[in-house]
This record gives C-alpha cells, structure tokens and sequence, in this order.
C-alpha cells in the first residue's frame, strides 16, 4: 500500500515537472530602440519620440514616458501604443531648435502579463539648427517665469 502511495506521489511530480518545462518563462521587457536615436544631434524639433521594446507593453502614460526639455522643463503630449512594441509621445509643442530633450521610461513600463522593465531607461537627443530657426534669447534671470522671460526681440550685430 505504501508503495503504490510513494508512486503515485513521484508520478505526479514527474507530471508537474514536464509540465512546467513545456512553459516559457516571460522575460523582462528591453528596449531595442528609440527614435530620435540617443545622443543624435539633429532632431527635428517636431519630433515625436518613440520606444520600440522587446515584446508588447503596457503602461505608456505620463506616468511612465516622461518627456523633460532643457529650456520648457517636463513636456505635455499624447502618448499612444499600450498593448504594442511601440510606445509613442506626441509633444503638444515643438521644441526649440537646439534644445536638448530627455526622455525616461519608468519600471511602469511591463509587458501585458505584467513584467516590468529591470530598471528605468533613459537617453537624451538634440533638437536641429538651421540657417532659417529663429533665434531663442532667454531674458532674466533662472528663477524668473514672468510672461516676459520668453519675449520676442530683434538685435542687430555689426560694427
């Protein structure tokens, strides 16, 4: 009677163990890519910024793609691509030509089972300048955010 107990007890071990060998385990979600690239140095300024990633994900909010510039500080936009490779930010406005622009993914950021990312991730880009951009004079001091501190002003340079 013992015996047959011992048995059937090992062939239901053997049982759950061929079982979950037949399972894949889920890996953390990676980043593969990211548009503009890190480090570019000539980005449109009308840029959206895209993260392409391992498997689907979730988790693409405000709270999870933060969007910060130089000289706007954290950006509003629209994000879109939950449940895809991709996720997407649509900033509400441009950036300014040669301004850098950083991005960060948080742990947020986990695939539709509901892994998240080993860590944050996080790269920067640069906005292109051109003949044609218009020049940024930022007026004040840092601490001053009056409605004149981004004013428009003609200057001519010459002898």
């Amino acid at each position: 009677m013992i015996l047959f107990d011992l048995l059937g007890r090992f062939a239901a071990l053997v049982l759950v163990c061929l079982l979950l060998a037949g399972r894949s385990v889920e890996a953390q979600p990676t980043v593969s890519s990211t548009s503009p690239t890190a480090a570019f140095v000539s980005a449109p300024s009308t840029s959206n910024l895209t993260a392409t990633f391992s498997a689907a994900v979730t988790g693409g909010g405000a709270a999870s793609f933060v969007v910060h510039s130089a000289l706007s500080g954290e950006q509003a936009g629209a994000h879109s691509g939950n449940n895809s490779t991709t996720l997407t930010f649509n900033p509400t406005d441009d950036f300014f030509p040669g301004e850098t622009v950083f991005s960060t993914l948080t742990t947020a950021v986990q695939t539709t089972s509901g892994i998240s990312m080993a860590s944050g991730y996080v790269w920067q880009f640069t906005t292109e300048v051109s003949a044609s951009s218009p020049g940024e004079f930022h007026i004040g001091a840092a601490s001053d955010v009056s409605a004149d501190a981004h004013a428009t002003y003609s200057t001519s340079f010459g002898d």
